[in-house]
């Protein structure tokens, strides 16, 4: 769930087009923060994977999976 800005929502205009834009360019940022956040995971699982071997994961962690992206 995204949270907006309050700045955001207060510079919504009675046409509502700049408060569209703005929203649309915060779910963006927030996609990218997202993607960023999963590739770091990714990187730190396969270097884990790598270190330790395949059976490295306890029962309580599991891969990420590819439908993530």
């Amino acid at each position: 769930m995204l949270q907006l800005n309050e700045m955001v929502i207060g510079t919504h205009n009675h046409m509502g087009f700049r408060f569209t834009i703005q929203v649309l360019e915060v779910i963006q940022v927030e996609f990218l923060i997202h993607m960023v956040n999963v590739k770091k995971a990714r990187r730190r699982q396969n270097l884990m994977i790598k270190l330790l071997g395949p059976g490295c994961l306890g029962s309580s962690e599991r891969l990420l999976p590819r439908s993530t992206l």
